[in-house]
């Protein structure tokens, strides 16, 4: 929640995509905690327990963890790189997405975002030193 919005506003797990295909239809931030939690549950699932592939498929979409066992490779930031460029170059409407970070427009890897695992996980290791 808090790589997705700092948890602010009504979608604050921005999982409204997962739940209609398209974003802001969830307009309850209890509903968009409800979502968010078991869409992530569904992408651990999925990626048999590996939960930086989960975390990257939460932004990318579930699809990404067909495209990682199609690569018969084990996820790595190169993968979420090569997605985002195929993902962004496939899009019909680019201007549906923006390359938020120099590294991505460098890249040319504007599909969600590609350092989304290694963010979030940053944020568990600062909370998890709080204990």
């Amino acid at each position: 929640m808090m790589q997705e919005s700092g948890g602010r506003g009504n979608d604050p797990m921005q999982s409204s995509e997962s739940l209609c295909g398209k974003r802001d239809c969830i307009t309850d931030p209890e509903q968009s905690i409800k979502q968010g939690v078991y869409y992530f549950s569904e992408t651990l699932k999925k990626a048999n327990g590996n939960v930086e592939l989960a975390i990257q498929s939460y932004n990318f979409g579930i699809g990404f963890i067909d495209y990682v066992h199609s690569q018969q490779s084990p996820y790595s930031q190169e993968l979420a790189i090569q997605f985002s460029q195929e993902m962004y170059e496939k899009a019909e409407d680019k201007s549906l997405y923006t390359c938020l970070r120099k590294e991505a427009k460098q890249y040319n890897a504007c599909y969600g975002d590609i350092y989304y695992a290694r963010d979030v996980l940053e944020y568990q290791k600062r909370f998890a030193s709080k204990d």
